[in-house]
């Protein structure tokens, strides 16, 4: 097997449907809008939106960014819609951070049309795609 890293912007087509979890977070805002998961209000703090209302802050700084309590909402982006790569976010040592981020090109259901939105590296691994 060859590595191959796509560059920025290349068009992948989804071959079979890819059941994902939108991670509640801001830059994934505007997609879980338009399907409708967007914001809902605990309290009055943003992060709220991401995670459960009863979990305790675990960071001094009143941030939590615990991606295995990080609220998601499932939905599935069908086969044909055309994905470019948007953005690679890869750090060492900070493997929950890994990301993909993806602008849709076009689908065969367009309310996915122009939409922006990130995925988790190991869920972009399991998408089935033909570049």
């Amino acid at each position: 097997m060859k590595l191959f890293i796509p560059p920025l912007k290349m068009p992948l087509t989804l071959t079979k449907p890819a059941t994902v979890p939108i991670y509640h977070e801001r830059r994934n805002e505007i997609m879980l809008t338009a399907f409708g998961g967007g914001p809902k209000t605990y309290g009055n703090r943003h992060y709220s939106w991401c995670h459960p209302p009863a979990k305790p802050d675990q960071k001094k700084d009143g941030w939590d960014w615990d991606y295995d309590t990080m609220l998601a909402t499932t939905l599935t982006i069908p086969a044909g819609t055309v994905l470019l790569i948007d953005r690679y976010y890869i750090r060492n040592g900070a493997d929950e951070f890994d990301s993909l981020t993806f602008r849709v090109a076009s689908s065969p259901d367009k309310k996915w049309n122009k939409k922006r939105f990130w995925l988790r590296l190991s869920d972009v691994n399991a998408l089935n795609i033909k570049l």
